[in-house]
């Protein structure tokens, strides 16, 4: 399917450049996870992620922490969100984070974005990370990791960790916009 025409995360971002992702997954639940990035341009990427659960989720809670690079090292930035997966699919609850990227995994995803439970087969086919997020939301220059750790129950068990390492680039305003 050809999302490139109208679709602003399509095109690539002069100020956002995707450097690596790790995912780290619980091998009972995801024992031979699929996870690749591939570099199309400097400021055009595509990732493909896929697992075949062994096991059944059926309460699945995502945590997103995004962090900055200050001198010192990486320290929590702006973001430190918990969501209930199960709840949202179910419209028991919402979540302004999954609002604005769920339209993009369904576009490249033919079996995340539904209710509980998830079993077998979850991919995500060549999305492109070009950025287009940080259009609605303003960081500053510099150097970020966004970590995004899956857990299931209520003893919320470990099921995956995916870290992304990415950079903003100073000159989207006329004055130098880097912290730290």
């Amino acid at each position: 399917m050809d999302n490139s025409i109208g679709n602003p995360w399509t095109i690539p971002s002069k100020h956002v450049y995707i450097n690596r992702i790790l995912l780290k997954t619980n091998q009972e639940y995801c024992p031979k996870p699929i996870s690749k990035l591939e570099f199309i341009t400097r400021d055009l990427k595509s990732y493909t992620c896929a697992c075949n659960l062994t096991k059944t989720v059926d309460e699945a809670f995502l945590h997103v922490i995004l962090y900055y690079r200050y001198r010192n090292g990486y320290q929590k930035f702006l973001i430190d969100v918990n969501v209930d997966i199960c709840s949202y699919y179910n419209n028991k609850l919402g979540s302004a984070l999954v609002d604005l990227v769920k339209g993009e995994l369904e576009n490249y995803s033919t079996n995340m974005v539904h209710p509980c439970p998830y079993e077998g087969q979850l991919s995500l086919n060549k999305m492109p990370l070009t950025g287009a997020l940080f259009q609605y939301i303003f960081l500053p220059a510099g150097d970020y990791k966004l970590v995004i750790n899956g857990t299931h129950g209520d003893k919320k068990v470990f099921v995956f960790r995916m870290t992304s390492y990415f950079s903003i680039a100073a000159g989207r305003t006329l004055e130098d916009d880097r912290m730290g």
